[in-house]
């Protein structure tokens, strides 16, 4: 997988993870952001 597959793939896990609870997934995104770049 290429690093924009990831990035689609943290997107669109990180919106379905919003929808079910906003708190934990926006320190959760962080930390991956963290990790691709």
């Amino acid at each position: 997988m290429g690093k924009r597959d990831w990035v689609d793939v943290t997107v669109q896990s990180m919106m379905s993870a919003n929808s079910i609870r906003k708190v934990g997934s926006s320190r959760q995104v962080s930390e991956i952001w963290k990790t691709i770049s």
